[in-house]
């Protein structure tokens, strides 16, 4: 356990500078003698505030001891404890349907105590067996991170999930739509959906990013080009209802340029929404480039764009096109074959690193490793090397 302190009970050196925190809860209706332990990095008056705090919380009642936990409601305090962290909407909605559907039917009235790494094996087992492993991967890291919770709060002392062998993600290369498939598909919306498909893909932007943009983030001069200031996005929020929030957790945005045919249709949407906006009694345009409502001023649900833009392709007869393909990844694909160098496209898409990118999109550099060789050989050769 390590060297107790002589100076205070139930408080434990591992290390220099690593301190356990013991609390004695008694014993159990079998006569098990029960506690709850913490750990804690820093000096040992770290280590007695803590335990000061551990004992109020056992006499207010609000330790739980090992042997009351279920792993279901393991999940759902570890949820609950990621949206006091801030975690976004749509993650908090993706852990609680994870839970719902998997891990609660199979493991939920477990004991947090008596799940194994064995019980999660099988789990990711049954699930693989029908669903992609996409999905087996998403209730790994659900049960990871609720275990490794359970962890911090005292509940275990090692995370079973650890050894878990969740099945390896294949990664699809991802498909775009054709400059073809693009004008069509432009040419058949009505002006104002055009103008997003448009932005969309000659930005790359997000669905959601197109959602939340805002006139006040867009440079639109009469001559030349012009840019887009991305700050925030739009999300599936509580009671289904979009959420603004900002793009990225670090707050910082990305300034993307635009080139002079984008910024025409954007300066005719303009004209075109303070034309409705006036005929409503508006006296002016909300902030909101795309609304569904005349004034401007709420942003467009992100699955009411994806729906319009399905019946869109129904309506041309375009099969397995996703809003996705249309615009970022046509974006990603044709900068890449238009010899644009990485670390510029994942600025453009937002990508937190140029290796992203590469992991994305990396099938597209087969050609242009092709044509590097045919450069590189024709210099060689025709310059009557190895003669």
């Amino acid at each position: 356990m390590g060297k107790r302190s002589k100076r205070a009970p139930g408080i434990y050196e591992l290390e220099p500078g690593l301190f356990k925190v013991v609390v004695s809860l008694g014993r159990d209706a079998a006569g098990r003698y029960r506690q709850h332990a913490r750990t804690v990095r820093g000096t040992f008056r770290d280590a007695q505030a803590l335990r000061a705090r551990a004992l109020t919380e056992v006499a207010d009642g609000g330790v739980a001891t090992r042997g009351d936990v279920r792993f279901g409601v393991l999940l759902d305090r570890w949820v609950d404890q990621l949206e006091v962290l801030g975690r976004s909407p749509t993650t908090i909605n993706a852990y609680r349907v994870i839970a719902r559907r998997h891990l609660k039917p199979a493991l939920g009235d477990k004991l947090v105590v008596n799940v194994t790494t064995v019980d999660l094996d099988r789990l990711y087992a049954s699930i693989a067996a029908e669903r992609a492993s996409a999905t087996v991967a998403k209730v790994h890291l659900a049960a990871r991170g609720a275990l490794a919770q359970a962890v911090r709060w005292g509940l275990i002392t090692r995370n079973p999930a650890i050894d878990a062998s969740a099945p390896p993600v294949r990664r699809r290369e991802p498909q775009s739509a054709t400059p073809d498939q693009l004008r069509r598909l432009v040419d058949a919306a009505e002006p104002g959906f055009a103008t997003m498909l448009i932005l969309g893909a000659t930005t790359g932007m997000r669905r959601g990013e197109l959602c939340g943009l805002t006139w006040a983030a867009l440079e639109l001069p009469s001559v030349g080009v012009g840019a887009a200031i991305v700050r925030q996005v739009v999300i599936h929020g509580p009671d289904d209802q979009p959420t603004v929030r900002a793009s990225t957790k670090s707050g910082r945005s990305r300034r993307l340029s635009l080139d002079e045919g984008t910024v025409a249709a954007l300066r005719l949407h303009r004209e075109r929404c303070e034309a409705v906006a006036g005929t409503c009694g508006a006296t002016e345009h909300g902030p909101f480039v795309f609304s569904p409502v005349p004034d401007g001023s709420d942003p467009y649900h992100p699955q009411t764009v994806t729906r319009g833009f399905r019946r869109l392709c129904d309506r041309l007869g375009i099969d397995g096109l996703t809003l996705h393909q249309a615009t970022r990844h046509f974006a990603a694909t044709q900068l890449i074959a238009g010899g644009v160098d990485i670390r510029t496209v994942a600025g453009r898409l937002g990508h937190s690193r140029a290796s992203v990118t590469l992991d994305i999109y990396s099938h597209l550099l087969t050609e242009r490793d092709e044509s590097a060789a045919a450069f590189l050989g024709t210099l060689v050769h025709n310059s009557g090397a190895g003669r």
